[in-house]
């Protein structure tokens, strides 16, 4: 696509269903939403045939945004999102889970990226792993996260977004009152690190590092560090014991981690 070329980012489930020209008004639409469906388009027609198939949402009832949406008569505004319960597709379902508090619901996640730091082209995704066959395993390109156009792709970005991820499957759980609880699992000691250990000289520091240069990757480690917080003054006020980033080595024979890589790599596949 040429570099003045049009985009067109259809979101099907979200905020507001429609196409949207730019990339922020498709987060903003999207952000935070945990069924959140979405994708970057070429064209118009595709767009529009992706929110058909994908959005529940009737023509009547969308909403209107304005700004740099595209009128809802010649197209619609979107995010794009894979769903893996095996093997990735588009959309996401809502998935079933034991919602006892006594009983925490395993969430393994992990990043990938091909060409990393080798200049070139870069192929990155993220995965989440609940369990199998559960709707609510995620295989993700960074294409769908980040605007790849300005965003380098890393695979600590990938990891950092698949922590996001289940973060906000466990905050949303812990707002709705379920007693669905979780335990998040991640072979990156570096996406650990960013919410458990360093954040906390980070945030006194103003976001500046030991070298005075900015903190790489803020924008995502300050959205996890602000959802792991919430998570856990919601379970602290339930009587509940905080959330856990557990970290577990990979390719080690862990089946959770082993398909959470599995899921990542399919979504590095699909950039």
């Amino acid at each position: 696509m040429g570099r003045n070329a049009p985009s067109y980012y259809a979101v099907a489930k979200g905020k507001n269903v429609g196409i949207y020209k730019t990339w922020n008004e498709c987060r903003q639409n999207t952000h935070g939403v945990s069924n959140a469906t979405f994708k970057k388009f070429s064209n118009m027609s595709d767009a529009q045939s992706f929110i058909r198939d994908n959005s529940s949402t009737s023509r009547g009832s969308m909403s209107s945004s304005g700004g740099s949406r595209y009128d809802y008569g010649s197209g619609y505004s979107s995010h794009s999102s894979y769903s893996s319960g095996g093997s990735s597709s588009y959309g996401r379902n809502s998935g079933s889970s034991d919602t006892s508090s006594a009983t925490r619901t395993k969430v393994y996640v992990d990043g990938a990226a091909r060409g990393n730091g080798r200049g070139g082209t870069v192929k990155a995704g993220y995965g989440v792993y609940y369990g199998p066959g559960d709707g609510r395993n995620r295989a993700v390109p960074l294409s769908l996260v980040d605007d790849t156009s300005t965003v380098t792709p890393t695979n600590q970005r990938a990891e950092l977004h698949a922590l996001n991820h289940a973060l906000d499957s466990a905050l949303e759980s812990a707002k709705s009152g379920s007693g669905e609880r979780y335990q998040v699992y991640t072979d990156s000691s570096y996406a650990k690190n960013c919410v458990d250990n360093w954040s906390q000289k980070w945030v006194q520091n103003n976001w500046v590092n030991s070298k005075g240069e900015p903190v790489a990757n803020s924008d995502l480690i300050k959205e996890a560090l602000s959802k792991y917080q919430a998570i856990n003054e919601l379970y602290s006020k339930s009587g509940d014991l905080k959330l856990e980033i557990t970290h577990v080595r990979g390719h080690a024979g862990n089946v959770g981690n082993e398909m959470a890589d599995k899921l990542a790599n399919e979504g590095a596949d699909a950039m």
